[in-house]
């Protein structure tokens, strides 16, 4: 009984960690995201590129990722604040437990520093769905290979 509640307790701990873990790294990627959106002035498809690429180098699927944007489906002025939220299901394994799943997210800020005629200005915005559903789609080609979207 004893030794069962060791390894329910060191197992439990290890899950902690490796969740406390995986949310540093979402707050890594949201911050690369957001600040790239400061620069192109809203979510547009280079943004999305980086975000899966970051996600796949830190093992996520980005399949499974939820992002969220503000502003959303219009480029923010020169000032403007503007957010980024990633929201992505951890799992969680625990001795004789049956594994599950716990959502970990992470919301990160900028400031738009967006000028217009910018080169960012070639780029369109985009606008995510939202939470619930998978607005991480497309094709992505990169040196670790490729992802393709739903």
């Amino acid at each position: 009984m004893s030794l069962g509640l060791m390894f329910l307790t060191i197992t439990f701990g290890f899950s902690l960690a490796e969740g406390q873990s995986a949310k540093a790294a979402l707050a890594h990627i949201a911050t690369v995201a957001v600040q790239e959106m400061s620069v192109e002035g809203g979510y547009t498809a280079p943004v999305q590129q980086t975000l899966i690429q970051d996600l796949q180098r830190q093992g996520f699927n980005p399949q499974l990722a939820q992002v969220s944007v503000t502003p959303s489906g219009y480029r923010a002025a020169y000032g403007q604040s503007m957010t980024l939220t990633i929201a992505y299901p951890f799992p969680v394994h625990i001795v004789d437990v049956s594994a599950f799943s716990v959502a970990i997210s992470d919301t990160e800020g900028a400031i738009s520093f967006y000028v217009p005629g910018s080169p960012a200005s070639n780029d369109p915005i985009i606008s995510p769905p939202g939470a619930g559903t998978n607005d991480l789609q497309g094709t992505v080609q990169g040196g670790s290979g490729s992802f393709t979207g739903p």
